[in-house]
């Protein structure tokens, strides 16, 4: 079975079972997620329902950066990764104890409205300087650009994704192709990620293990080697899609 591993500053990756450990310092080694290669088709339909999504490892262990630096998150959220020859694949499973008060507020595309979101950010190339963020919210709104220091939502990629609201919680499936991304022609790759979960009724933002100073900038992302199982197209110029 072949697999690309990546290195994220926001999650514990590999099958394992929730942790709360302490943030990250200047010597820590960023934790690991195992991204699965998948040769199936997957439907991005917001239910995770194929059998590589139940075989991929996740990431947990969720820390907030507000309001409490640090706290354990009030709520759940487990993110998996497939990769295909094309595309990228990211599930992410936002579990809520009480899934009646999740905001699924509608808005136009690329504004960061007041809803429950769910943010990846990809530094394809390691270099901690910047990154290509993508934001799905749980009324189904995208919003993507480019992160430095700050998010710059001027770029827009061509991108899929869906959202399923159930009983639990919310869940978000995303289809990134490789054309979208910008990394190098090495076959074993090393690539930096950031994840993100917005609760907005109770004012929690939790990335995983990254202090709220380092939040927002790439610099914190990290990346480990992997396989892809070609080399996919990339950096092709990204063509702007009409707001939904």
């Amino acid at each position: 079975m072949t697999y690309l591993a990546l290195i994220l500053a926001v999650g514990l990756f590999g099958p394992v079972t929730e942790t709360n450990p302490s943030l990250l310092g200047p010597g820590d080694d960023p934790p690991v997620l195992i991204a699965l290669r998948t040769n199936r088709a997957i439907s991005i339909d917001g239910m995770l329902n194929e059998e590589d999504w139940q075989m991929a490892p996740f990431a947990s262990g969720f820390l907030q950066f507000e309001p409490i630096e640090g706290d354990a998150p009030s709520q759940k959220t487990e993110v998996r990764m497939l990769y295909g020859d094309d595309a990228i694949y990211i599930g992410a499973t936002m579990h809520d104890t009480n899934p009646e008060e999740i905001w699924r507020t509608l808005g136009r595309r690329d504004n960061l409205n007041k809803a429950d979101w769910f943010i990846v950010s990809i530094d394809g190339y390691l270099n901690r300087k910047e990154a290509s963020s993508f934001a799905v919210n749980a009324a189904g709104v995208q919003l993507d650009g480019v992160t430095t220091h700050e998010l710059n939502t001027s770029w827009n990629a061509v991108w899929e994704s869906s959202v399923r609201v159930t009983n639990s919680g919310w869940i978000v499936e995303i289809r990134i192709p490789y054309s979208m991304l910008r990394f190098s022609d090495a076959r074993l790759q090393s690539w930096g990620l950031n994840f993100q979960r917005i609760i907005p009724r109770t004012g929690e933002g939790s990335p995983r293990r990254v202090p709220r100073s380092q939040s927002g900038t790439p610099h914190r992302h990290a990346g480990a080697p992997g396989r892809t199982p070609r080399a996919p197209a990339r950096r092709a110029s990204a063509e702007p899609r009409p707001e939904r």
